[in-house]
């Protein structure tokens, strides 16, 4: 099964859009659980590639309930930073 799924997030200005920002791509993965789990058989470069435009100073960081997902799904994370300043 091939393709590319693209999910733009919003603008990140605050610390605390990073959480509100995890939760809503979770919960835009968490209906196609199945299907992703199915992808990790016999696939060999399978990766969630988050852009983000944020501050450079704004903490980035992966939650355990992402990373879990990723685990369960047999992919990895990519992040891109670019720096609204």
């Amino acid at each position: 099964m091939g393709g590319l799924w693209v999910l733009e997030l919003t603008t990140l200005r605050q610390e605390q859009d990073w959480p509100k920002q995890i939760s809503h791509l979770l919960n835009q993965l968490d209906p196609h659980r199945a299907t992703l789990e199915k992808l990790k058989d016999g696939s060999s470069d399978y990766t969630l590639h988050l852009a983000i435009t944020t501050s450079s100073f704004q903490p980035i960081s992966l939650t355990p309930t992402l990373l879990e997902f990723a685990v369960n799904c047999g992919f990895g994370i990519e992040v891109q930073i670019d720096s609204i300043e």
